[in-house]
């Protein structure tokens, strides 16, 4: 083979070597890494909503939550008033509870804990995650707070620092992930007797992850 014709042959050889390389690694398939779904936060931010229950005077105050905007209440809170009488008989006794509204919502709670305090209060930066630890569990009904004169007990309380609820909502098969916070006054004493006051327990904003199975932060707004 003469000169000129090995040089030519060499340089097409080398010319088809580099163009396998080069569309082998603009290849998209072989190179692709997939990126997470970005997170779409809904968060509503209320006037801040206040129950309030007075000794002898009201008993019970509740308030519904329509999470989503989907014109269906998905949670409802109660504060009650149930005795009046201080003594070593009976009590003064306020409880808030919380509770679902339908099978597609679900609140975070706590296994061996007191009924009044099995509700998961978290503080603003934690991480709500659809995979829970051992003894916590997705439910339909929990307590957030108990009040005894006569025993001298306060129970569980959303109390200025751990002020942030999970709650979760099913959409068809698609699960969202979202905190509502709250705030929970103590027992109020308006006289020299202890039966007279007042409790209050207040509402302030809440939000909810749009992108189905992302998790989210508590006081997460977009």
């Amino acid at each position: 083979m003469k000169p000129v014709q090995i040089t030519a042959f060499l340089l097409s050889a080398l010319g088809w070597l580099l163009s396998s390389c080069s569309s082998g690694a603009e290849d998209p398939i072989s190179y692709y890494t997939p990126t997470a779904v970005p997170d779409s936060i809904t968060f509503v931010d209320i006037p801040d909503t206040v129950l309030r229950v007075i000794s002898d005077s009201v008993y019970l105050a509740s308030y519904q939550i329509d999470l989503d905007g989907d014109s269906q209440n998905d949670v409802e809170f109660n504060l009650e008033y149930i005795h009046s009488n201080c003594t070593f008989t009976s009590h003064v006794n306020f409880s808030t509870t919380v509770r679902t509204l339908h099978s597609d919502a679900s609140l975070l709670l706590k296994n061996n804990t007191p009924p009044w305090g099995n509700t998961v209060s978290l503080i603003s930066g934690d991480s709500i995650l659809q995979q829970l630890p051992t003894d916590y569990y997705w439910g339909d009904e929990g307590g957030i707070y108990y009040y005894s004169c006569s025993y001298n007990t306060q129970g569980h309380t959303f109390n200025g620092i751990n002020e942030y609820l999970p709650v979760r909502l099913r959409k068809g098969t698609d699960i969202h992930l979202g905190w509502i916070r709250l705030h929970q006054d103590g027992w109020v004493t308006t006289s020299s007797s202890p039966d007279a006051g007042y409790m209050e327990f207040t509402i302030r904003s809440w939000a909810y992850n749009n992108t189905p199975g992302n998790n989210i932060i508590a006081g997460q707004t977009q």
